[in-house]
């Protein structure tokens, strides 16, 4: 499946580790590099994350799947509350197609992107000094609530989730920015 292929459980079995090191450094811009005998290799940095809007379960596979690794800790994860039991098959709402056309749109600049020639620069997003001091002093305000015993120590993956809450707001951020035309700025 597609979650298990970004988690790198596809690369291994139960006796070998998962290939999730592109997730895992793509997070933040991190060095990564693949050795392998008989295909071509790669070696640089690894750009990008990982959003996931689904369903529960999808949501708990990734959660099971990163085994203390941290990988859950880089996705963003979304998950709608379900309409079951409020459904109307009769009166169905009509679906937007400019707004459609307009996603399609931006979905196929952003893979465009992606596509470039490795050597050409990648445009850097930046935070304002202003921006930095917000996010320190919502992470000071948060950072009582990692301690042991406290609100986010329930389960590692919240917990960690939260103690990435810099790198989270600064994707959001870079996303709101793509959705507000920063593409052709």
């Amino acid at each position: 499946t597609m979650v298990e292929s970004v988690l790198g459980k596809l690369y291994g079995n139960e006796l070998r580790a998962n290939n999730n090191e592109v997730t895992l450094n793509g997070f933040d811009g991190g060095k990564s590099g693949t050795l392998r005998v008989g295909r071509e290799t790669y070696s640089g940095r690894a750009i990008g994350g990982v959003a996931l809007f689904a369903q529960n379960g999808s949501i708990e596979t990734v959660l099971n799947a990163s085994n203390g690794t941290g990988l859950s800790d880089r996705f963003l994860m979304l998950c709608e509350a379900h309409l079951l039991g409020t459904r109307d098959y009769i009166t169905v709402p009509p679906i937007d197609r400019s707004i459609t056309a307009e996603y399609d749109k931006l979905c196929t600049s952003i893979a465009q992107l992606a596509l470039k020639d490795e050597k050409e620069e990648i445009r850097v997003l930046t935070l304002s000094e202003y921006g930095y001091l917000r996010i320190n002093e919502y992470k000071n305000y948060i950072e009582p609530d990692l301690a042991d015993d406290a609100k986010y120590a329930c389960h590692n993956s919240l917990r960690g989730g939260a103690g990435k809450a810099d790198m989270k707001i600064m994707k959001i951020a870079a996303n709101l920015h793509l959705l507000d035309g920063g593409m052709n700025e």
